[in-house]
């Protein structure tokens, strides 16, 4: 419901105590990275605020919401995720990468800004190459992201 644009679906389904909210996809995404990769964030906030969430879950490559926000720049969600105390903002992937890693790689200079603002944010966190964000943007060529993250 939510990849289809059926907000109203998808908050009833929340709503009903019947219905998983942690449910994954064959790829091991949850309603909160799908929430995440379509920008969804009055769903994402309900979600939140959902006792129900299991917050641990990743995706079969160890993504999680925040990875997705910022992988498809969805900025607003990022903050929206930061916001809350149980969010791991230095979890890592199956590689290593952390939502830093998917910004330095990605060009992305507006979601680098947002998750360096959260003060929990490792800028050093290694990746299993081993890469800091910084190595990631060099390597990738993202002069932009370089910057930020000299700052």
């Amino acid at each position: 419901a939510i990849k289809q644009g059926g907000e109203s679906v998808a908050r009833t389904l929340m709503n009903d105590h019947r219905v998983d909210i942690n449910i994954r996809t064959n790829t091991g995404l949850t309603p909160l990275h799908a929430a995440a990769q379509e920008g969804k964030k009055d769903i994402a906030r309900n979600l939140l605020g959902d006792s129900r969430l299991d917050l641990s879950l990743t995706s079969h490559n160890g993504s999680t919401p925040l990875h997705e926000a910022i992988c498809y720049r969805h900025t607003d969600l990022a903050r929206i995720l930061l916001t809350d105390p149980r969010i791991d903002v230095n979890q890592a992937n199956q590689d290593g990468d952390t939502a830093l890693h998917y910004a330095a790689r990605d060009w992305e200079v507006v979601g680098a800004r947002c998750l360096l603002e959260d003060p929990r944010v490792d800028p050093n966190a290694l990746n299993n190459s081993p890469w800091t964000p910084l190595h990631v943007a060099v390597l990738n060529m993202r002069e932009e992201v370089v910057k930020v993250l000299l700052e």
